[in-house]
């Protein structure tokens, strides 16, 4: 009896050890696969976050997509050899090569086309604008794959902007803004009667002035309009009588809140007449208002990008290149007057000038296409000086190194 007894305690010890296994092989089981199933999660999510981040460069006439960067390279005949102020008309019969930079500095052809301006990748796609006539009097939007094939054609209209996928454009016959899926090619009509001014944390902020003597600024987040955020009138702005539109001159994000200038532009030069400057929250609450004293330095208002100081230095005109930090807002030196003529051999005088054509800052680096023109008299209209482009040079600036690399001259 007493036998039986152990022998029992013996199968109930054996039968709870056993029990124990089983159950620990089931929570380990259990957790392993909850283990496997979230590290299969967190690389979706992170695949997920990496396509996003991928998915869209900026718009701009040169970005940067897969450790590459795409450009037009132009030639003698893409531009008008003379304008006035030395501002060089684009010719938009001429065929021109989009290159594609690789990180090692080789640059190959993609395609040869009618196209010019603004680019914009995502989902693979190159989207561009070309010219859709042969007399090149608008544009028409189309993408191509990465080799410059499979070309798909949408609409008239330019590139302007990009957001969360999608190519943002804007047609200038009639003002109409619409946005392109770049992975279903799908086109998205946002706004009638409006012109792109920006896109500032993923929403479009537009102008209206289908209104007589009034600007109106609105918003689109997620393909939705959003309506008018502020209105401006003219009488409250500007005492003058005039005929000449308003503008925003400039906007842009400065201190977590948006800034931009209203002026209006008068007489044979087109300059600038009057102006204000406001900054406001970004849904337009809280909107202030301040007069602009000096109005011959337009560039000096520049909040984003790269442009041409002009300044007075021991009674003559010094150019300078400049750009604003991405990060600091800072104005910082490219390249003094002085260092461009060194570096590209070009003269400062009262007859030879330059003019940035084309520009992009893409992290530490910083692209150019710089014009150099002289004084061509026979087309003065005036006083208003025009100029014919001698040379034109393509450049890429590192803004740690501070080294300059040649990308194309002529």
């Amino acid at each position: 009896m007493k036998k039986e007894k152990i022998k029992s305690i013996l199968i109930l010890s054996i039968v709870s050890i056993l029990l124990i296994m089983l159950t620990g092989c089931g929570t380990t089981k259990e957790k392993n696969e909850e283990e496997k199933s979230n590290n299969t999660g967190n690389n979706e999510q992170s695949n997920e976050a990496k396509q996003d981040e991928e998915v869209t460069t900026n718009v701009a006439e040169f970005v940067k997509y897969k450790d590459a960067t795409y450009f037009w390279k132009l030639s003698a005949n893409s531009r008008e050899n003379t304008g006035l102020f030395a501002q060089y008309l684009t010719n938009q019969n001429t065929k021109n090569e989009l290159i594609k930079l690789d990180s090692s500095g080789n640059q190959t052809t993609v395609l040869t086309e009618k196209a010019f301006g603004n680019i914009c990748i995502s989902n693979d796609k190159i989207f561009m604008q070309g010219t859709e006539s042969e007399s090149g009097f608008y544009n028409k939007i189309y993408s191509t794959d990465m080799n410059g094939e499979n070309k798909k054609e949408y609409q008239k209209g330019e590139i302007v902007k990009s957001i969360k996928g999608y190519v943002i454009c804007q047609n200038n016959q009639d003002e109409n803004i619409f946005a392109i899926n770049t992975k279903t090619d799908e086109i998205v009509n946002l706004k009638e009667k409006a012109n792109v001014i920006d896109v500032i944390d993923n929403v479009i902020y537009y102008s209206d002035d289908t209104e007589s003597n009034t600007l109106k600024i609105g918003t689109i987040k997620d393909n939705k309009d959003n309506g008018t955020i502020a209105t401006f009138l003219r009488k409250d702005l500007f005492k003058e009588s005039t005929d000449q539109p308003m503008e925003i001159v400039e906007f842009g994000e400065e201190n977590g809140k948006i800034k931009f200038y209203i002026g209006y532009r008068d007489g044979t030069a087109h300059m600038l007449q009057d102006e204000y400057c406001f900054t406001m929250n970004k849904d337009g609450s809280n909107l202030q208002k301040e007069s602009v004293q000096n109005l011959e330095n337009e560039n000096g208002q520049k909040l984003e990008g790269v442009y041409i100081n002009s300044k007075y230095e021991n009674g003559k005109i010094v150019n300078d290149l400049v750009y604003v930090d991405e990060s600091t807002k800072e104005r910082k030196t490219i390249l003094t007057q002085k260092e461009i003529n060194e570096k590209f051999e070009f003269t400062s005088d009262d007859e030879h000038t330059i003019n940035l054509a084309e520009s992009a800052i893409i992290g530490n680096e910083i692209y150019i296409t710089l014009d150099y023109g002289a004084h061509y008299s026979q087309e003065d209209i005036g006083w208003r000086y025009a100029y014919k482009r001698q040379k034109t040079v393509c450049f890429k600036y590192n803004t740690d190194t501070k080294e300059i690399t040649e990308l194309y001259k002529f």
